[in-house]
């Protein structure tokens, strides 16, 4: 009898763990996605290269970690294609995707929402400190603008994702 029990415990343990490994397979990384995108968006071989070594520099969160001044370094390749393929990477999904920070991801989350020239945007762009520390009435006083003009904006930039790459993370429950 105990001999069964314990067999049929390997059995489920060793379903779960079938089940686990499809489930990760089935699951697109972020590298994955995007050179799909990439794959689609350029024919050429030199910058299908650039924009390989580009996705392969994004962090977890999706932001580059490297300069285009070292990227070309690194690549023996122009600034000026490492510096299109990094615009070219930006504009693919998910939004935010490729920027150097946090600032630069939520600014490109709100130029595709049409947002550019939003309250939002300004005080991402110039108040982005304050904004993270709650500092609402400070950003109010230096725009010159109701306090509750800033609380919408903060409400706008919070439905932003300030790590567009998380979601794709492999350890990520969501």
């Amino acid at each position: 009898d105990g001999f069964e029990m314990s067999d049929r415990a390997s059995g489920e343990s060793e379903g779960q763990e079938e089940f686990q490994e499809r489930a990760a397979v089935a699951k697109t990384t972020l590298a994955e996605h995007l050179l799909s995108q990439l794959r689609m968006a350029t024919p050429s071989e030199e910058e299908r290269r650039i924009g390989e070594f580009i996705i392969g520099s994004l962090d977890t969160d999706g932001f580059l970690t490297a300069s285009v001044e070292e990227i070309a370094r690194l690549l023996a390749a122009d600034e000026t294609n490492v510096a299109e393929m990094v615009a070219l990477i930006k504009t693919f999904d998910p939004p935010g995707i490729g920027a150097k920070d946090l600032r630069e991801s939520l600014l490109i989350q709100l130029d595709e929402a049409g947002l550019s020239d939003s309250l939002a945007a300004t005080v991402v762009r110039d108040h982005l400190d304050d904004l993270l520390d709650r500092r609402y009435p400070e950003i109010a006083r230096k725009l010159k603008r109701p306090i509750r003009d800033v609380q919408a904006a903060a409400e706008m930039v919070a439905k932003l994702d300030p790590r567009p790459g998380a979601r794709y993370a492999t350890d990520d429950p969501r």
